[in-house]
């Protein structure tokens, strides 16, 4: 009575049962059935599409490795680099809806892909694969960072310590890093 059978063009990689039963798959595929799901969709507990998970066709490549928080947030990390048109290199969490998570900050990501993922007992997130950076830090192939929500408005940077135009000048860009 499970229905997956021969809907799915592409390999699988990763798996996640979710607390409600119904089935996390990451991998290489880009479609279930004739549906587009490009490298991560959620199955209804009889392996039928759930449509009411919205990470389809958000990620722009492969999935590796899938892991989730007590909360239901969704850990995903792989070869991609973008959920939709938001920058996330290689790493990104989610709601358990599918929905992007913006109440944490994972930097610039990392800069090659990840293999695994894992939340320890403390929230802390450990990943592994085979970057050598990890938002801008040396992490040769392994780095350990803090799983939890961002509360705080954080500490904004810019790209100029100071900066000066005219009004008829044109423009100006500034980089902003929080």
């Amino acid at each position: 009575s499970f229905l997956v059978g021969t809907n799915l063009n592409g390999s699988v990689r990763a798996i996640r049962i979710q607390p409600n039963g119904k089935i996390l798959i990451g991998g290489a595929f880009t479609a279930y059935g004739a549906t587009t799901q490009n490298f991560l969709t959620r199955l209804n507990t009889d392996g039928t599409l759930d449509s009411t998970f919205s990470a389809a066709g958000n990620l722009d490549n492969f999935v590796n490795t899938i892991d989730l928080q007590p909360d239901g947030n969704v850990l995903v990390g792989g070869g991609f680099t973008h959920y939709g048109s938001v920058p996330c290199n290689r790493i990104v969490r989610l709601r358990s809806d599918g929905t992007l998570d913006p109440t944490i900050n994972l930097g610039t990501g990392a800069d090659s892909f990840v293999d695994s993922l894992l939340v320890q007992s403390d929230g802390k997130i450990v990943m592994g694969g085979s970057f050598t950076n990890f938002n801008g830090q040396t992490a040769n192939y392994l780095a350990r960072f803090n799983g939890g929500i961002n509360f705080g408005e954080g500490i904004i940077g810019f790209s100029l310590a100071a900066a000066t135009i005219s009004e008829d000048g044109g423009s100006l860009t500034v980089s902003v890093q929080r």
